[in-house]
């Protein structure tokens, strides 16, 4: 079966939202087992969607939307 993949277009639609989510995600989840379980629901996704071009831009938009909340990623 063939993984369908998002436009460039449809992720960023995605990584806006999730980064227009994330304070209120930090905040309403001090615990940080609770906040990572929510962010991933949301990121792994668009992760997943990329094709193998677009997952470096997915990537660096993750990591560039959690940076200013001192919080970081490690990629599998």
């Amino acid at each position: 079966m063939t993984q369908m993949h998002a436009s460039r277009g449809e992720l960023e639609f995605g990584l806006d939202d999730l980064e227009e989510r994330l304070p209120r995600l930090i905040r309403d989840h001090e615990v940080h087992i609770e906040f990572w379980a929510i962010f991933h629901a949301y990121a792994d996704p668009l992760v997943e969607d990329a094709t193998h071009e677009d997952l470096p831009f997915v990537r660096q938009r993750i990591e560039a939307m959690l940076e200013p909340h001192g919080l970081t990623i490690a990629w599998p």
